[in-house]
């Protein structure tokens, strides 16, 4: 059955409420009118909505007159759910018990039984090769399962035990006591507390009062809109991990200090002995109509030497690691009327043409992907690496996929050390944008670089519960900044901004997209094109503007 006959066969057959499995489609010659006749005859009632996997089939082929049970009783959810556990290899019971049910005495199980699942299935996924000079410090791999209450509940219990550690080596939070410790505590007596933001309320008079928790209960504590605080009450963001000392009096904690986990001033970043240098891009958007594709096959002929003055072709010779941190497909139904806006509409074909674009590399780059809100991964963070496309992708033999987010070490072997490098794509950033009055009026999207140092102090990349859409976990908080990287880099917000923290260098990717008509709306001001090059020997940036005949910067 060629591939326009299995469209027709597959959409007729979903008219009449059946979705057929592969192995259905893999039978020469079978007809709609077949698989029809054949359900009609064991009086299957019209209203069924059933998946028709070959086993299932088997069963309805039966001879007449076979003593099994009417498939009129069946429960076919609960046969669906027994399948699915089947297929998970999580539990095979269930689905035995159902064919041993469905299927005469004399009748062996079907052969499909022994079939394996597919190699790209999310829940086995393909394991690439880690690539020399390339280090996978944390990338998420963690199987999809049902999540619950304990899972929310160990979120947030690692993510405080995780901050207050980093909080208690402050010399000013040495008294921390717990909540339930601070009844019969002395008006004048000096305490402090580490805990969870639950609520902040502003008074009428302007002052606020926050409701700190920790495992032990909650408390609220007062700060005052004049006092020594209030350049930094601005700050605070719901959900996050914080340390706070002063006094109690008629149960309030007047607070006097306020402290964020964040990373040590005295931060020593790492670079390498040997002058190599690495390029950081984002936000490709392959399919997209609005795709600069003229401009990024000029950014490839940089990286190969084929364009450029002298100074550009040496710099390109030093580089040996690329970054794409997310967005690298426009992906298939985003938002809502985005087909219009698209060129490439299959989503395997945007993929096939990334592929294309990257293989024009030259070899010796090694390239490093993470995934963004766009592509065709799960939008909850963590995103696991695009593993389903790992097909698509194959013989890119430089490529590494990751998670967003994750950690990678690069130039690491026996005379380096290895330069740390956290990739997040940063989905949550639309939120701190906005909320954070003083990153919103210090430009917002025109200064990610300003929401990257914001979410360092916190050493969390959206610590606020609404900030992005996230997967809880019994065993972590995944999107903790646990270990201090050397570099910080995301995308997202299609605007290039370079800067330092504490030790730590944060680069905003660019962009190889148009301004879209959502973009205009919002009054986004992208500036595609502009990719930064870090020597990580020397730690200088250039940033090379390639939608304007190679303009360094």
């Amino acid at each position: 059955m060629n591939h326009d006959a299995q469209r027709s066969f597959v959409k007729a057959l979903l008219e009449e409420g059946l979705l057929v499995s592969p192995d259905i489609l893999a039978m020469d010659g079978l007809t709609k009118e077949e698989v029809t006749t054949t359900l009609r005859r064991n009086n299957l009632p019209d209203h069924s909505f059933l998946v028709l996997t070959m086993d299932l089939y088997q069963a309805f082929l039966r001879p007449a007159g076979d003593s099994v049970s009417s498939f009129q009783d069946m429960d076919w959810l609960e046969f669906d759910g027994s399948r699915v556990l089947y297929e998970k290899k999580k539990n095979i019971k269930p689905y035995h018990a159902f064919l041993e049910t469905l299927l005469p005495s004399s009748s062996p199980l079907p052969p499909v039984l022994e079939i394996p699942r597919p190699v790209q299935d999310i829940q086995h996924p393909v394991q690439h090769p880690q690539l020399a000079g390339v280090h996978i410090i944390k990338s998420y791999d963690e199987p999809g399962k049902k999540r619950g209450i304990k899972d929310f509940v160990a979120h947030y219990k690692h993510r405080y035990i995780f901050a207050s550690g980093l909080l208690r080596h402050r010399p000013e939070l040495q008294n921390v006591i717990s909540i339930h410790r601070l009844k019969g505590k002395q008006p004048s007596e000096q305490i402090a507390l580490i805990g969870l933001v639950y609520d902040k309320y502003v008074t009428k008079q302007g002052n606020v009062i926050l409701t700190l928790e920790d495992p032990t209960g909650s408390y609220s504590v007062f700060i005052n809109k004049e006092g020594p605080l209030k350049d930094i009450l601005p700050y605070v963001t719901f959900d996050e991990v914080i340390g706070v000392s002063g006094s109690v009096k008629n149960n309030l904690l007047f607070a006097n200090s306020l402290f964020f986990p964040d990373v040590s001033y005295d931060h020593k970043p790492k670079t390498t002995t040997d002058d190599v240098c690495a390029v950081f891009i984002s936000d490709v958007h392959v399919g997209s109509r609005l795709f600069l594709e003229k401009e990024f096959l000029r950014f490839i002929d940089w990286l190969n030497g084929k364009t450029g003055n002298e100074t550009q072709r040496a710099l390109a010779q030093k580089v040996k690691y690329l970054f794409v941190v997310g967005d690298v497909i426009d992906g298939v139904g985003v938002y809502p009327g985005q087909e219009s806006e698209l060129l490439i509409k299959d989503i395997y074909d945007q993929y096939r043409r990334v592929k294309e674009l990257l293989s024009f590399i030259r070899e010796d780059i090694q390239i490093i992907m993470c995934p963004g809100n766009h592509d065709a991964v799960r939008i909850a963070e963590p995103q696991p690496r695009m593993n389903q496309f790992s097909e698509v992708l194959s013989g890119l033999k430089n490529l590494t996929l990751v998670s967003n987010p994750a950690t990678v070490a690069v130039h690491k072997d026996e005379h380096n050390e290895g330069v740390d490098v956290l990739m997040y794509h940063g989905f949550s950033y639309d939120y701190y944008a906005a909320s954070v009055e003083p990153i919103r009026a210090g430009g917002a999207y025109d200064r990610v670089d300003l929401i990257m140092k914001y979410l360092l102090q916190k050493r969390h990349l959206a610590p606020s519960h609404t900030s992005t859409q996230y997967v809880p976990s019994m065993t972590e908080d995944s999107l903790l900044i646990e270990k201090v990287p050397d570099i910080f880099v995301s995308g997202h917000v299609h605007k290039s901004s370079v800067n330092t923290y504490n030790g730590v260098l944060l680069v905003g990717c660019s962009c190889w997209q148009a301004k879209t008509g959502f973009q205009e709306k919002m009054g986004h001001h992208p500036d595609p094109g502009r990719v930064p090059v870090v020597n990580l020997k020397t730690r200088d940036v250039t940033i090379i503007n390639f939608c304007d005949d190679l303009e360094m910067g």
